[in-house]
């Protein structure tokens, strides 16, 4: 994916949250149309964004960050929008991929040791414990 096109002007390298995005409106479009083909693109988006953007060491914003002391995390921060970490795992929960399930149910289970001292800074991260029981 790119991140932008303008004037001819290529922006490459898509981040987490682009790809998260776009995996959750391609379910949305689905599952308000039945429209099998924007399920598979979401399907195959979100695996390319889980082999990119997601380690056992976490979650990092940008494939090839700039700055090299950035740390994977174990959830990314809502910020003007939601977490785009956890847009993906609650968009792999809704795909029929066992895979994608595996490693959503994976993720969602790390501890975020962040959210303990400011709960308001990771609301998405409430919905996903909400909706993934802690023995899934």
């Amino acid at each position: 994916m790119l991140k932008a096109m303008a004037r001819g002007k290529v922006l490459p390298d898509a981040e987490l949250e682009d790809y998260a995005y776009v995996v959750q409106g391609l379910l949305d479009h689905a599952d308000a149309t039945g429209n099998g083909p924007s399920r598979e693109q979401a399907r195959q988006i979100a695996q390319v964004a889980w082999q990119l953007f997601w380690n056992e060491k976490g979650w990092k914003h940008e494939a090839r960050s700039l700055l090299a002391t950035m740390q994977a995390e174990p959830a990314l921060a809502d910020g003007a929008l939601y977490s785009p970490s956890d847009v993906l795992i609650l968009a792999s929960l809704r795909l029929r991929d066992p895979t994608l399930q595996r490693l959503a149910r994976t993720a969602a289970g790390w501890r975020v040791s962040a959210m303990e001292q400011d709960t308001y800074t990771y609301p998405t991260r409430v919905r996903v414990l909400t909706e993934v029981p802690p023995d899934a």
